[in-house]
Parts: structure tokens; C-alpha cells; sequence
């Protein structure tokens, strides 16, 4: 297997993966968006509220504020407790008075490594003599049970493979305008996929390729993959934790052979 990094942001990542099949990389993409666990809002006690929501509606909300995670001092509550504890969960507070518009940044949390990953979030604006007093409990848990907890974006494709017929080619430039990605251009007299991993195999160039003259097919063991972080976690600590759960999968699976 092989890496090599296209492009690194502050909060995504996109890169070529070789050499492995699209399995592994779909079971990469799965563990990224539903595996990892991530701290939020897992229900709220209410004061107070004389907002113009439901209490129902406010929690809700609350719960789609992506947190920052600590995961050295915390485990998932599915390997803790039912109700809450020090171990697994983290208590934010609010307490507001109108006229006002309630942010996420107005969440105050006894742990200062699990607060909101954005504090410009509206939660509910409050008028006159409107009054909003809660706590929120944040617990960590897995966006296969609640797309609340989902750490990040995940997908890839295929590389594509482009061939061109130069005796066929009329290099028209047809094809270089049809294309949606900008992948083609001409260099030489000669028609060449000058910015190959833009490809999306969408087949445009081919379609309107009168003389056949193009061919693109995926490479069948190299991948682009693309990771964005919703700022829950880094790209280094999403991909330290990927590399973690699957090395703990795999000792599984080969204790289960052994007692086989």
C-alpha cells in the first residue's frame, strides 16, 4: 500500500491511496463517518425556558453543535454507563436573558478540552423579559447510532486511467471543452489528461469524441480519498484513531481464528 497527499488543509485532507482493494477503502470511509467516537449533546435538563421554541426543538439543536473531543481521558458510554459519569460525559451550562440571540459560544463547560468546535451557531433568539436556563450533558458516541456524533466527511473514487488514440485524435478540443473537470488539454499537438486526479470518470470526453480516440477506466487498485473534519478532531487524531480501531479490529479477527 501506498499514500501520497494531493493537498492538506487545515480541516480536510485528500490523497492517493495504491495498491489495496475497494473494500479496504470503503471500510476506511465507514470507520471515518460512523466509527469514531465524538463527543455531543446527549440530552438536556431545562430551568428555565420562555423561548419561542419547545424545549424538544432547543435540545435538538444543541445536539447538532459539533464539540471538540478528548479521547485520552474519556471512553465511549456504550463501554461505560447508562445514566452518566465523569468518565464518559461532560456537563455544558447555559444561562441567557432576552433580548438576545442565544450562540453556541454562550455553552460553558467544565471541561475546557470539550467545548464548541464553532461559538457563532444561533441556538434560539430570545425577546423581552424571555429567559434560558439549561444543562446540557455531552456524552460520546457513534454516528451509526446518531449522525450528532459524526466526526467527518469521508469518500474516494477511482483513479482514472486515460488513454488517448493519437492517430484517431484530431485534437478538435471538443473533448477539452466538454470535459465538467478541466482533466484534458493539449500539450505538444497531442491531446493528454493533464490534471488526471480531477477526473471523475463521468465519461463526457468519451461521449462526445466522435472518433473513439479517448478511453478512461478506472484503475481498479488506486484511490483518491477525501477526508473533511467537522472540527470535532483533527486530521491527525481522526487518522491516528482509523489506524487504532482497524489494528484492534484485526487482533480480533485473528484471536477468533486462533480459537477456531
Amino acid at each position: 500500500m501506498e499514500l501520497r497527499v494531493l493537498h492538506r488543509g487545515d480541516d480536510n485532507v485528500r490523497f492517493v491511496i495504491e495498491g489495496v482493494s475497494a473494500a479496504f477503502v470503503n471500510g476506511l470511509r465507514r470507520t471515518l463517518v460512523s466509527g469514531i467516537p465524538t463527543f455531543a449533546v446527549d440530552y438536556v435538563m431545562f430551568y428555565a425556558n420562555t423561548s419561542p421554541l419547545y424545549d424538544e426543538i432547543i435540545a435538538h439543536r444543541l445536539g447538532m453543535v459539533p464539540l471538540t473531543t478528548e479521547t485520552t481521558r474519556y471512553i465511549p458510554k456504550d463501554q461505560c454507563c447508562q445514566d452518566g459519569c465523569e468518565k464518559c460525559s461532560v456537563t455544558l451550562s447555559l444561562s441567557k436573558e432576552g433580548p438576545c440571540t442565544v450562540m453556541s459560544g454562550d455553552l460553558i463547560s467544565e471541561d475546557s478540552d470539550v467545548v464548541p468546535v464553532f461559538e457563532n451557531i444561533p441556538l434560539v433568539k430570545l425577546g423581552p423579559d424571555q429567559k434560558l436556563t439549561l444543562n446540557a450533558i455531552a456524552r460520546m458516541g457513534y454516528a451509526r447510532d446518531h449522525a450528532k456524533w459524526q466526526a467527518a466527511l469521508a469518500s474516494f473514487q477511482h483513479v482514472a486511467h486515460i488513454t488517448v488514440d493519437t492517430d484517431m485524435c484530431d485534437v478538435g478540443g471538443a473533448c477539452i471543452k466538454e470535459c465538467p473537470r478541466g482533466v484534458l488539454d493539449v500539450m505538444g499537438d497531442e491531446l493528454v489528461p493533464k490534471y488526471l486526479y480531477n477526473c471523475t470518470l463521468c465519461g463526457a470526453c468519451t461521449d462526445v469524441c466522435d472518433f473513439d480516440a479517448i478511453k478512461v477506466e478506472p484503475v481498479e487498485d488506486s484511490f483518491i480519498f477525501t477526508l473533511e473534519s467537522f472540527g470535532n478532531m483533527s486530521i491527525d487524531a481522526l487518522i491516528e484513531e482509523v489506524v487504532r480501531i482497524f489494528n484492534g479490529k484485526a487482533d480480533s479477527l485473528l484471536e477468533e481464528v486462533e480459537k477456531l
